[in-house]
């Protein structure tokens, strides 16, 4: 299927990889360095006030609201920015994937989805999360031990503008949380790379499933049996789960949505199996 890429080409996109994983951990990084210097502000302000006030009652001021408004919105930017690398990374590696310039991809996904281990993704999402929650908690803790001025009109805005940030992160996060391993994307992608690289013969026609094998029929008329066993997820899903198959990659794949289980036409070709989680 396709051409193999020259070593000079692995040795680029491995380098591109590297770049993109270098780039979101200097992007969770900035984002700490960034919440520490807006708690200093927010510290520095309110030993301003106090002092200013000789220790007198204290009042949050409208700064200790648009500070973690600010603070959520810059961390959403930097979600969806993190995101995006992600994808990249996605694009890269399903190449050397599909062209079988290297085998580590392949075992890396079958590693993470097994669920069993926190990978790089995790933690990079907890990251954001942990200081999307604590830039959130701020404002209850000034309300709580420096009640302000209720009748000052810019104290209501910012209030409402922190409301609307909170809102807006909590949305924004659970979205991203939602697709943290991004597997329909990366089914897409995968897909797409199938297409331009696949011989043009080699499409799926239908699938059976019969006792213990998995029967493909592809478009040149030809038939490939091989082991269930070959394919854990598959081999232990429910009958309903495996019913539920769907044709991708304009023919060159199979997906059971149902189970997160996709496999190529190309791997089946070569008699590779899944490796085992």
């Amino acid at each position: 299927m396709g051409n193999r890429p020259s070593p000079e080409d692995i040795t680029k996109i491995h380098a591109e990889i590297n770049q993109c994983i270098n780039q979101r951990l200097t992007i969770q990084t900035s984002l700490v360095a960034l919440f520490g210097v807006v708690i200093g502000l927010l510290v520095s302000g309110l030993t301003a006030i106090s002092r200013k006030e000789n220790d007198s009652f204290i009042q949050a001021q409208p700064i200790s609201f648009l500070l973690p408004s600010a603070m959520l919105t810059v961390t959403i930017i930097l979600l969806e920015y993190n995101q995006g690398i992600l994808r990249s990374m996605h694009v890269l590696s399903t190449y050397l994937e599909c062209t079988g310039a290297s085998i580590w991809e392949k075992h890396y996904q079958q590693f993470s989805k097994s669920r069993r281990h926190v990978t790089h993704d995790h933690h990079s999402l907890h990251v954001f999360l942990i200081v999307g929650l604590l830039t959130i908690a701020i404002p209850p803790l000034y309300l709580a031990f420096f009640p302000p001025d209720y009748d000052n009109p810019q104290i209501r805005i910012t209030i409402s503008i922190f409301i609307v940030a909170t809102s807006w992160f909590l949305s924004c996060f659970w979205s991203a949380w939602k697709n943290r391993y991004l597997e329909k994307y990366r089914t897409s992608v995968m897909d797409r790379w199938r297409s331009i690289l696949a011989n043009p013969s080699e499409r799926v026609e239908n699938v059976d499933l019969i006792e213990d094998r998995l029967i493909v029929y592809m478009a040149d008329k030809r038939s490939i049996s091989v082991p269930l066993a070959w394919f854990p997820r598959l081999l232990h899903a429910a009958s309903q789960e495996r019913d539920n198959w769907e044709i991708s990659g304009a023919g060159y794949g199979i997906h059971w949505p149902d189970i997160y289980e996709y496999i190529s036409l190309e791997d089946l070709l070569r008699g590779v199996p899944v490796p085992q989680s």
